[in-house]
């Protein structure tokens, strides 16, 4: 019987031993109907001889000879494989039928006998079906690392557009940004190992190579035994280099590290910033400042009149050593004070100021009792001073070594005299107040005398600390008292000639190398925003430099987290090669791999094209390794094996990996 009539089960005879006497012309093209089991069943055929002589054939076969399998223990009756029954065996010429045969194992459906196999139907290899599922399974793998990365490159964006990120935010995006970057790195790695498992067949067609090479290609989608196969071929002295494949092979390793690295560098293109300019809020307590008076730092109650008014003065000057604003950059409310660190902004008008009430967090450390902690935010209450002034030039007096000045009141020359109560001396401005003359809650009278050598001016000011904006507490009030020094704060002393008496004076002299002695020659607005300024510096100290504050219920400020993008190209530019690359080499592996029968990725069919193989090993090596059987298969390394379709040969096409001459291209047609 020729392969040709009888497809894969032509080599029977072989196996069974040429002694053994078989019956095949006795092999109808159909089976006669069985009444036991309702099915087709085909003549049978005998195994002539008695089952001694059977076993005495079968005895006669040749085996392989090698250390390995002669170290195996080897039983004393050998298994009679061969039933003194008959065997049926089918006739495959011109049906596709299922094999029907004696069912010799009762757990095996009827009609199937486990020790014969079955006629399957033939298979038509077409180059372009197989180009589009090879195609297709690539292009699965293609969109499912285009989907993760857009996924991840959309939750950067998305928590990156957040203002403040919570705990619980920062902890959401931390998971799932760790959970798509490791998914993303594991469809790239598990794109390119179905390329390389499909590459494999082409790899092996293109020239004969010995068993344990092989053995390396066939498990192709290991990147450790390909890295070092490539290795060994490299520095091999007794094989020939395989330029093309040592090539293939380090390409396709570097690109598969390159991808995880790729991936893992994503993240150094953007951070989560602890240090964010908004404040995370959330219901709890909140430090308010003690306004309803001046409190000196570090002590336990407000003092005198005489320490609140000193205090009021030491706070003003403290102010000059903090940065101002204008009224265009007035933080938002939740602004971190610290990212801004503007004490009060000046106004428009060039003659007013704006100080913004910050909320502090109790939980700060060392900031337990008093505001102004690292997550102390900006409100949206607020707090104004202004000014109204008028100059006057002076007419005698004016170098600062007389205590009484003559002041021209207008135009039409008209003057009067106005005594200081000491001699300034030359190149100061000396502030005068008298506490308790006021022009109204939280308004104070200042004047102020600039001395020159040229021209002097004298100058009558109204300064007027308003009532708090958009307070909603009895605890967000400014006292009465405060709003009163703050805006007298420039001349106060604490002391003062007959200071206690009503009418008495308080004063203060700058030189004018000082912000607050810069002579302003007689501009009203420039001296009234001085004076006004210096009032908003006691208000913005008392506020944050104070250790007794109210602690009330509601939205505590706490330090947020920021996710901030440094390089957005770089984000955009790594996952666009990444999906890039996956998607140019599928499509270049398709059309490669598609030259020959690309056998699918299950084991079963890996395992049926190395049959003949694992066939000399008879019964034997069941517990061996790879490179154990490579060595009893081939102990030398002189055999060499080819992925390919045997030319000359009738009937189906069969793909085999033996010594065969190359094929560039898989004929289409039947394959057994």
């Amino acid at each position: 019987m020729s392969r040709g009539q009888h497809g894969t089960y032509a080599p029977l005879a072989t196996r069974l031993g040429q002694g053994d006497d078989i019956a095949l012309d006795s092999v109808p093209t159909r089976g006669a109907h069985s009444p036991l089991t309702n099915t087709s069943v085909l003549p049978q055929t005998t195994l002539s001889g008695t089952p001694s002589d059977q076993h005495a054939r079968r005895s006669s076969r040749p085996q392989i000879s090698s250390p390995l399998l002669n170290s195996v223990p080897q039983p004393d009756n050998p298994p009679n494989n061969y039933s003194e029954e008959e065997t049926e065996l089918p006739s495959l010429a011109h049906s596709r039928e299922p094999f029907v045969g004696r069912n010799s194992n009762p757990s095996l459906p009827s009609g199937l006998d486990e020790t014969q196999p079955r006629a399957l139907p033939h298979q038509y290899f077409n180059s372009k079906r197989q180009l589009w599922v090879i195609f297709r399974r690539g292009f699965k793998k293609f969109i499912r690392t285009l989907i993760i990365a857009a996924l991840l490159v959309c939750t950067i964006w998305h928590f990156s557009r957040q203002r403040v990120m919570s705990k619980h935010m920062k902890s959401v995006f931390n998971a799932i940004n760790t959970g798509l970057s490791m998914t993303l790195g594991m469809c790239v790695a598990e794109g390119f190992k179905s390329m390389a498992v499909d590459i494999r067949w082409w790899i092996l067609s293109r020239k004969t190579r010995s068993l344990p090479e092989v053995d390396k290609i066939l498990r192709a989608d290991s990147l450790m035994v390909l890295g070092k196969f490539a290795w060994r071929k490299f520095w091999s002295r007794h094989l020939c280099r395989d330029w093309g494949l040592i090539l293939g092979i380090a390409i396709w390793w570097l690109v598969n590290v390159a991808a995880q690295v790729s991936i893992a560098a994503v993240g150094l293109a953007y951070g989560v910033d602890k240090e964010g300019s908004i404040a995370q809020t959330t219901p709890g307590n909140v430090l308010l400042p003690n306004m309803t008076q001046i409190f000196p730092v570090g002590t336990p109650d407000a003092g005198s009149i005489e320490t609140q008014q000193y205090t009021a003065n030491s706070f003003g000057n403290m102010a000059l050593s903090f940065p101002k604003g204008y009224s265009s950059n007035i933080p938002e409310p939740a602004t971190l004070y610290w990212s801004i660190n503007a004490l009060f902004f000046l106004e428009y008008d060039q003659r007013s100021w704006t100080f913004v009430f910050i909320d502090s967090s109790p939980s700060d450390p060392g900031f337990a009792n008093a505001t102004g902690g690292p997550s102390a935010m900006y409100t949206n209450r607020k707090i104004n001073s202004t000014s109204s002034c008028l100059s006057y030039a002076v007419i005698a007096g004016g170098n600062g070594t007389s205590e009484n000045l003559t002041v021209q009141e207008d135009s039409s020359g008209d003057s009067f005299k106005v005594p200081l109560p000491i001699a300034p001396g030359p190149d100061t401005t000396m502030y005068v107040t008298k506490p308790d003359s006021t022009c109204g809650e939280g308004c104070s009278i200042i004047d102020a005398f600039e001395t020159s050598h040229t021209t002097s001016w004298y100058y009558q000011c109204n300064i007027t600390v308003g009532n708090v904006t958009n307070g909603k507490l009895p605890e967000h009030e400014v006292g009465i008292s405060l709003r009163q020094m703050a805006s007298a704060g420039i001349a106060l002393q604490g002391h003062g000639l007959n200071s206690r008496l009503p009418g008495s004076q308080q004063f203060q002299v700058y030189p004018s190398a000082s912000p607050y002695g810069v002579p302003q020659k007689g501009d009203t607005d420039g001296m009234g925003s001085n004076i006004a300024m210096f009032a908003m510096g006691v208000v913005s100290m008392a506020a944050i430099y104070t250790t007794h504050a109210f602690n009330v219920t509601g939205l505590q400020p706490q330090i947020g987290n920021e996710l901030k993008v440094d390089h957005w190209n770089y984000v955009c530019v790594i996952m666009g090669l990444i999906v890039g690359i996956q998607g140019a080499s599928f499509v270049l592996t398709a059309f490669w791999a598609n030259r020959v029968v690309v056998k699918d990725q299950s084991v079963f069919s890996t395992a049926r094209l190395l049959r003949p193989l694992l066939d000399k090993l008879d019964d034997n090596g069941t517990a061996m390794s790879g490179k154990d059987i490579c060595k009893v298969l081939d102990p030398r390394q002189e055999k060499r094996y080819i992925y390919t379709v045997p030319k000359g040969r009738g009937g189906p096409y069969r793909v085999e990996l033996g010594d065969y001459p190359r094929r560039r291209c898989f004929p289409e047609g039947v394959y057994n």
